[in-house]
């Protein structure tokens, strides 16, 4: 199946799930919807909508309009079978809207109060993924269609040490 992953770069967790999908044989394309390309995008970013927020000057919708367009292009090149959006609270409804009739879920890796989500809000994107089993609850009282799916630990993404280091570390240990 062709996967849509929607995520923020933050911690790389968007790694770990590609990787995951793929070893269960998805085709995973990836879309970092806060990634602002290299060194000269990261400046332009700072430029155009940290400094002005820093002196209250910013627009932070200028931020959610470019990423939610970036992330709708994404969507229509992708041609996927199924969308995975991680966070994706700052995403606006055209995102939401570029996706409906796609198989979805959110996943949360924080608190909803951590995050810009309402149960209003989530209670209109479909099905819900959190790894807190209080916000699970909570949602749940409110008819969400929610899901708690722990944090877990990805061993394929951890260096293994080289043949050398293995046997310097036996012989530390002797």
């Amino acid at each position: 199946m062709r996967v849509l992953l929607v995520s923020p770069r933050f911690h790389g967790y968007h790694a770990a799930i590609a990787t995951s999908l793929a070893a269960r044989g998805h085709l995973v394309s990836t879309h970092l919807y806060d990634h602002h390309g290299g060194v000269a995008g990261r400046g332009w970013h700072q430029l155009r909508h940290q400094l002005p927020q820093r002196i209250g000057a910013g627009n932070p919708l200028a931020l959610v309009r470019e990423q939610t367009g970036r992330a709708v292009a994404a969507v229509r090149s992708a041609r996927a079978q199924a969308v995975v959006v991680v966070k994706g609270d700052t995403l606006d409804a055209d995102f939401w809207d570029a996706i409906d009739g796609l198989p979805r879920v959110t996943w949360l890796y924080d608190e909803v109060r951590r995050t810009r989500w309402t149960r209003e809000r989530l209670a209109g994107i479909g099905p819900v993924a959190t790894y807190s089993k209080h916000d699970a609850a909570d949602l749940q009282a409110y008819a969400i269609d929610v899901r708690h799916l722990p944090l877990a630990f990805d061993h394929r993404l951890v260096p293994q040490p080289t043949r050398s280091e293995e046997h310097t570390s036996e012989l530390q240990s002797h």
